[in-house]
């Protein structure tokens, strides 16, 4: 595991740890299945969507 996933895992659970206690309903399953057998491609990874939602978060003043 890099630092960078280090930092990234300590950001995202240190903002979420109040989510805990938040009751509410579940979440339904979700499946991409669909959209990848016709031929949908992300645009991007992941990796890259979490870094700059924590990118955006900490622009704004949430972390």
């Amino acid at each position: 595991m890099s630092a960078a996933d280090d930092l990234r895992r300590q950001n995202v659970q240190h903002s979420c740890s109040y989510l805990k206690e938040v009751r509410g309903y579940g979440i339904p399953g979700v499946s991409s299945k669909k959209l990848l057998d016709t031929g949908f491609k992300y645009k991007y990874g992941l990796d890259e969507m979490f870094d700059e939602a924590i990118q955006c978060c900490k622009e704004k003043g949430f972390l």
